[in-house]
């Protein structure tokens, strides 16, 4: 009986090794699949997508035929061009960021007293064709005052 026991929780043991091996060559197989779709997404990106394979396996060719020296050189270019990319793209989503910040003070300021007339009026189209949006207590007012003379 015991015998028995110990032959199920060898088995379920096994089990769960041959499961947790067939998740580890999952998990290894995405990063490199994943590895790959970045690099392809870094050729796109400087030689667009119109390049030449043969080109490109040529240029491979060369890239790995080169001196220490030379591999140095071109990792210092690549870091020092993608450090220039990442800086860009920080200086972009900051002044998104401020532009996002001024639109949502902006909307904020726009008095409440017309925020209830403009759903009133359905954001109608006046005479001359533009729509009225006020965005200050003076301007609200004053539309305020040329809609009573109408």
């Amino acid at each position: 009986m015991e015998r028995k026991d110990l032959r199920q929780l060898l088995a379920s043991a096994q089990q769960e090794l041959n499961r947790l091996t067939t998740k580890e060559k999952a998990l290894s197989r995405k990063e490199k699949t994943h590895r790959k779709i970045v690099l392809g997404g870094e050729v796109a990106k400087y030689l667009g997508l119109d390049v030449d394979q043969d080109m490109l396996v040529g240029f491979l060719i060369t890239c790995a035929g080169l001196t220490e020296e030379q591999r140095k050189r071109f990792i210092s270019n690549g870091a020092r061009a993608r450090e220039n990319e990442n800086m860009k793209k920080e200086q972009k989503n900051k002044i998104s960021t401020v532009k996002s910040k001024r639109e949502k003070q902006q909307v904020g300021t726009v008095d409440p007293e017309l925020k209830n007339d403009d759903s009133i009026q359905g954001n109608k189209e006046t005479e001359n064709g533009l729509n009225l949006r006020y965005q200050s207590r003076f301007s609200s007012m004053l539309g305020k005052a040329i809609d009573k003379e109408k």
